[in-house]
């Protein structure tokens, strides 16, 4: 049995390429969250040339921990 998702009734199989790319990158903001990340998103409304940045938050600034 293949495993169901929450696309619909759809096996992952039958994911088109699209549906892949999106859940991934569900799943990576997700795990950007989850792990304390800062995550930056642009406020464009075309999905197309929408762009993320997810950076390390850096507590202390001094050269030594920038050195890293």
């Amino acid at each position: 049995m293949k495993p169901t998702t929450d696309i619909g009734t759809t096996t992952v199989d039958e994911w088109t390429e699209e549906e892949r790319m999106d859940k991934a990158f569900e799943q990576i903001l997700e795990i950007a969250f989850d792990a304390g990340l800062l995550v930056f998103m642009t406020d464009e409304d075309n999905a197309y040339t929408q762009r993320v940045l997810i950076e390390r938050p850096v507590e202390d600034e001094s050269e030594e921990v920038l050195d890293d």
